[in-house]
């Protein structure tokens, strides 16, 4: 273990990419993984939560042990100094963003689950920052579409009244933070006929929400009624069969 550790303090992160393909006993993986991670220098704060949401995120319904090994990987990164802001001004490592669309998912199922765990309020604890690092500005297009998928299907789902709560805000403030491109707009257009009960969902609280906007939130958003209008009308049509779908749908 000397020599391997060695090695991998050299040439640090140079495993980040290959620790996903690695298999075996998930409960003797964790241990291993974040041994591996750990020998790499931790002031490279991007880096090492790069390494934790692609590596360790995906093993956390492991068991409760390795749950906790884990939960304490990412809580020591959180708790440098300026931890939060760094991340944030920093949500991508090599191009890649630091926690890809399916780690955020189990993360936000994680925090709003539909019975408490142990473990729920240290999640609880964590996903302010790792939400503002998720959804950090300059996001790509492709990502913020991915994002928006996620959080509209979460939010049709209804397994958890917190959770579809949280994804449809989610879904909101991607529309509305994003007026200024078209990109998150004409993503759910290409989706309505593939999730018609949860965008007419959305579009109810879409317009419930929107006097309770900001007034710079409002101003920016000002062309989206629009958007918002077509995608109303496009949700409906799609549920043409369904009437009480399509009346939902509807607005005025």
């Amino acid at each position: 273990f000397v020599a391997v550790a060695m090695l991998l303090r050299s040439t640090p992160h140079i495993y980040t990419a290959r620790l996903p393909d690695v298999a075996g006993d998930q409960k003797l993986l964790v241990p291993l993984k974040i041994w591996i991670l750990s020998q790499a220098p931790q002031d490279d704060l991007p880096a090492c939560l790069f390494s934790w949401a692609h590596n360790l995120v995906p093993l956390l319904h492991t068991d409760p042990m390795a749950r906790h090994l884990i939960l304490c990987f990412v809580e020591t990164i959180l708790a440098k100094p300026d931890a939060p802001t760094i991340l944030t001004d920093a949500p991508a490592w090599r191009g890649k963003r630091l926690i890809p669309p399916p780690s955020f998912e189990m993360l936000l199922r994680l925090t709003f689950p539909s019975a408490r765990l142990e473990a729920t309020a240290r999640f609880e604890a964590i996903y302010p920052v790792l939400k503002k690092v998720t959804l950090a500005p300059r996001a790509p297009d492709f990502h913020i579409r991915e994002i928006f998928t996620l959080c509209l299907r979460l939010a049709g789902e209804g397994i958890s009244n917190e959770s579809a709560k949280e994804a449809t805000d989610i879904a909101i403030s991607l529309l509305t933070d994003n007026a200024d491109h078209d990109a998150c707009w004409k993503h759910w257009d290409r989706l309505l006929g593939k999730m018609p009960k949860a965008s007419a969902a959305l579009v109810v609280n879409l317009v419930k929400k929107w006097d309770h906007l900001s007034p710079s939130s409002r101003k920016a958003t000002e062309q989206s009624i629009q958007k918002l209008l077509i995608c109303s009308l496009g949700s409906a049509g799609v549920a043409y069969s369904n009437p009480i779908l399509a009346k939902e749908a509807l607005w005025s």
